[in-house]
């Protein structure tokens, strides 16, 4: 019987394996540096040093990424000749992840700031205040920055208000070092098992949890810039600052609906609800994220890329070998009734 019940356990525990091993991963570097990038390009210039800002798109310009749906992972650049002299607006978006599925952003279309950014399902922001920035009791929050998340489960059209899930996530949150020299600073927003993390030069800043949340989105964006300064006149990015040094990894997931993660194949409509309307096979919450310096790229254990054209080495990297699971669960079920007929000869 002992033989018997490790035997069992043994084959829990290889299924199991097989189920994570599965799972799909995912690596993209941009350099920026070789006057190309993967991503879609809204205005600015090429330099050696990397992709700058010129704001000859009314104060907007921007690069955006459509990437998979990672439910967990990292963003990872560098952005340097950012002074007190060029934050000369309130606000200065620099970095943003949201939904862009539902038709919100295509490579020749990018997203509008409102509603469908402001009000976006999915959206994590990291703002620089400027030299005219002050919080509703008067004092100035002159180079602070500010990571303002917004989570809502509502599936298509991508943004909402209020959350039809009748539950979301707002949260704001300022501070950090306020001193911008100019000198290149390493900014890193991680997201994945109940939290988004915004660190600079290796530091943690802040941290929002969002236990209780699933992160999700139907099409996963990031863009250095948002198109707020097109709507916002006291919004823009700082003329000058130049962007590097890219690198994006995680983990890909089930999409969020209402009733939390639904396996791809549950019946899913272009509202993220399956048929039933509970969003069908609920799994399992992702791992946690990468965790690393954030001055150099931890490769997380089993990540892989395919060197992609113009530098970049972006794609998805599976298991290093497929495995069928039905034919390993044949082959262990053999296994067992061959030593469970030797445990009762």
């Amino acid at each position: 019987m002992q033989r018997v019940t490790t035997i069992v356990t043994v084959l829990i525990a290889s299924l199991t394996a097989i189920g994570s091993a599965s799972a799909q991963t995912f690596h993209l570097e941009d350099s920026l540096q070789d006057g190309s990038t993967s991503g879609y390009l809204v205005g600015g210039e090429f330099t050696p040093s990397g992709w700058t800002v010129t704001n000859r798109t009314n104060r907007a310009d921007r690069i955006y990424w459509i990437l998979p749906r990672l439910v967990s992972g990292y963003v990872q650049f560098t952005v340097s000749n950012i002074t007190q002299d060029n934050l000369d607006r309130n606000d200065h978006d620099i970095f943003a992840m949201y939904e862009g599925g539902f038709g919100l952003e295509t490579t020749d279309d990018p997203i509008d700031y409102d509603p469908e950014l402001r009000l976006n399902n999915s959206r994590a922001i990291l703002r620089v205040f400027g030299r005219k920035a002050t919080d509703p009791a008067g004092a100035a929050l002159q180079g602070q920055q500010e990571l303002a998340l917004r989570m809502c489960s509502g599936g298509s059209p991508g943004h909402s208000e209020p959350c039809p899930c009748g539950d979301s996530l707002l949260e704001e949150l300022r501070g950090g070092d306020t001193a911008w020299n100019g000198s290149p600073q390493v900014i890193r927003i991680e997201w994945g098992a109940g939290v988004t993390r915004y660190a600079r030069n290796g530091i943690d800043v802040f941290e929002i949890p969002w236990d209780g949340f699933s992160f999700g989105p139907h099409e996963l964006h990031i863009s250095f810039g948002t198109p707020r300064p097109l709507s916002v006149d006291t919004a823009s990015m700082p003329t000058g600052a130049v962007f590097s040094d890219l690198i994006v990894e995680g983990l890909e997931g089930a999409e969020q609906g209402c009733g939390g993660p639904f396996a791809p194949d549950g019946g899913v409509d272009a509202g993220g609800l399956d048929a039933q309307g509970d969003g069908g096979g609920i799994l399992p919450p992702p791992p946690p994220p990468p965790r690393g310096d954030g001055g150099t790229s931890d490769a997380l254990p089993g990540f892989g890329a395919a060197t992609g054209s113009e530098g970049c080495a972006c794609g998805m990297a599976g298991p290093a070998e497929e495995q069928n699971p039905i034919s390993l669960l044949a082959f262990f079920l053999v296994v067992f009734v061959r030593f469970n007929r030797g445990a009762n000869a």
